[in-house]
């Protein structure tokens, strides 16, 4: 991959060395760590610049987590069938767990935007978020190899990776609760009843019920229904998960 030669201005410098300090890895090659931090829209407004965006390294981002990741389960997991192994690695490589890696390391303060994006919240956006964290992967492979690439996954993903193996990493709350119904068929099933909607419709607030049998468990809230069901759903899990090991109903 060619990059621009390119001298660093001082700020671009500054943001780099931030990634590098909580990435604890200093690059070779720093054009590469500036393409991973750089979104299409600054390269369409600074086309003199012959810059790179990061969606290229994106691409081999994500096939270098999901190697590292799937390597990690499997070695340290070896009684845990290929079905649960999936479902972990799916949960610990999706959007939402690397925006939140990327946030936790406040990688958005660090990435270059077109005005547009960056005025609407660019370094905000989860998808954002993700692709340069996976940008930033596919980086460190390209300029220290495989075991520099999987110490900094590893070292980056580490918080997840273990939510992951505890059932804390949960996004899908809906599904969980399913899961849970179906492996104790005992008990009264789930249900959602939407109650309120407040508000004009442009800007109005969803209210959902999740009902147990007759029992309400939870009243949950949101921008939209599927929003407010997945509140309602999330109270009810956690409330699963501190009960007993015997899976008691939730009250």
């Amino acid at each position: 991959m060619q990059e621009s030669s390119q001298t660093l201005n001082p700020d671009l410098s500054a943001a780099c060395s931030q990634v590098e300090k909580q990435l604890a890895y200093h690059f070779n090659n720093r054009q590469l760590l500036m393409s991973a931090l750089t979104h299409r829209s600054y390269v369409y407004e600074h086309q003199q610049e012959h810059s790179f965006d990061n969606e290229r390294l994106e691409f081999l981002g994500d096939a270098v987590l999901g190697l590292v990741i799937g390597d990690a389960l499997f070695q340290e997991n070896d009684r845990l069938p290929e079905g649960q192994l999936s479902r972990l690695r799916a949960a610990i490589v999706c959007e939402p767990t690397l925006a939140r890696a990327a946030a936790a390391i406040n990688l958005g303060s660090c990435l270059r935007f077109g005005k547009g994006e960056g005025l609407h919240g660019g370094a905000a956006k989860p998808s954002n978020l993700s692709n340069a964290m996976e940008a930033i992967f596919a980086a460190v492979y390209l300029d220290g190899g495989y075991p520099a690439a999987r110490r900094v996954v590893l070292q980056i993903m580490s918080p997840y990776y273990q939510e992951a193996l505890t059932g804390d990493l949960v996004y899908d709350y809906k599904t969980s609760l399913l899961e849970y119904r179906q492996a104790h068929p005992e008990q009264p099933g789930f249900r959602f009843l939407p109650t309120e909607q407040i508000g004009p419709m442009h800007d109005c607030e969803f209210v959902v019920k999740l009902f147990q049998g007759e029992d309400c468990l939870a009243t949950g809230r949101g921008r939209s229904k599927k929003q407010a069901e997945q509140a309602a759903a999330r109270q009810v899990w956690l409330q699963l998960k501190q009960a007993p090991a015997e899976g008691s109903q939730a009250n």
